[in-house]
């Protein structure tokens, strides 16, 4: 027989829940906000993320204590590309064991947080300055263009095409 073995994550585990039965899974899919109803999502538009990642799911879970077990492999059923779901263990003998009474609280409550998640923020810092960048660069572009136009630098071909007689 062969070993399994664990999967190569450097990611810590939280102990997984007392039973597998009685836990909620939370799929990225849930929360994304590019998502409609048909397509996953599980919460209102206007409180949802852009491209959640379980990664970061799991991170709301180590920050907020909640018992999880996280699932690197699995995959949503209609988002065979996206990898990672998270268990989390709401309800204890039928009786909730955390402020939020149902998964939807739960969901609305990670996806609020996600944005100042660290990495989102870096990420956010780095589009912005590449953003910020790319504009700069193009604006000097224009006014090197119109320098050569006025200067009678080369000629320009005129758009539209070929006139109407």
């Amino acid at each position: 027989m062969s070993q399994q073995t664990s999967s190569s994550s450097t990611r810590k585990q939280s102990p997984p829940p007392e039973s597998v039965k009685r836990t909620q899974i939370l799929y990225p899919v849930y929360i994304d906000k590019n998502k409609s109803l048909s397509e996953g999502r599980r919460i209102p538009k206007e409180k949802c993320v852009e491209n959640p990642k379980a990664s970061e799911i799991v991170d709301i879970c180590e920050y907020l204590k909640i018992p999880y077990e996280y699932e690197p492999t699995k995959r949503h059923p209609q988002e065979p590309f996206e990898f990672g779901r998270v268990r989390v263990l709401l309800k204890k003998d039928h009786v909730p064991q955390l402020q939020w009474k149902t998964k939807q609280d739960l969901l609305i409550h990670i996806a609020s947080l996600i944005p100042n998640l660290q990495t989102r923020m870096a990420s956010k810092e780095e589009t912005s300055s590449s953003t910020t960048g790319a504009a700069s660069s193009s604006a000097s572009t224009t006014t090197t263009s119109t320098a050569t136009k006025s200067a009678g630098g080369s000629k320009q071909k005129s758009k539209g095409g070929k006139k109407k007689k």
